[in-house]
């Protein structure tokens, strides 16, 4: 049995890189595929719900598409308090899941399930610098500004701990082609 180290080495020698911009749909050479997966990518896609349909048509009778995502219901804690403050939101524009897989059949949908995720910090000043060091800090909004930060410091919910937290909604979808 070759070990999972042995395999990945394998294929490291005889894959070649890439760069494609996955707005433009997939390379034409990958076609009839088994297995494609997404994870945490299809929120960055100008249009996700097109881009999955042609992902999904690149996929052999039989194949799965499996993909996991934020959805617009991520960070409640963040958009309230952004509208009690009245300072500008300045995370992404989630997918809403429903509009991703409404262009599949029933039979096509193996799984569609969503889970929660919440992280805790001290402050949301630790919060903010969390999502900088994941490299998630791209936004078309101007950078907060040290009293706007201060102010939603001072909204934020705060959990019993004194802690303020951040909540993702993440989707998980099994697509099957038939």
């Amino acid at each position: 049995m070759i070990s999972a180290k042995k395999m990945l080495l394998m294929n490291k020698e005889s894959s070649k890189k890439i760069l494609w911009n996955l707005n433009d749909g997939l390379p034409p050479s990958i076609n009839n595929c088994p297995l494609m997966t997404s994870n945490f990518c299809i929120h960055w896609l100008d249009n996700p719900e097109k881009i999955i349909r042609d992902w999904f048509s690149k996929l052999r009778s039989g194949g799965y598409l499996i993909i996991s995502y934020p959805t617009i219901n991520s960070f409640p804690e963040w958009k309230q308090t952004c509208k009690e403050t009245n300072i500008e939101y300045s995370g992404l524009t989630f997918p809403i899941s429903k509009n991703i897989i409404k262009s599949f059949n029933s039979d096509e949908i193996f799984l569609s399930n969503k889970y929660f995720y919440e992280e805790n910090f001290p402050d949301v000043y630790k919060l903010f610098r969390s999502i900088v060091n994941v490299g998630a800090q791209s936004s078309k909004c101007r950078r907060k500004k040290v009293y706007e930060l201060k102010e939603m410091q001072k909204f934020w919910p705060k959990k019993e701990t004194n802690l303020v937290n951040l909540t993702w909604e993440i989707n998980i979808q099994i697509l099957k082609k038939s």
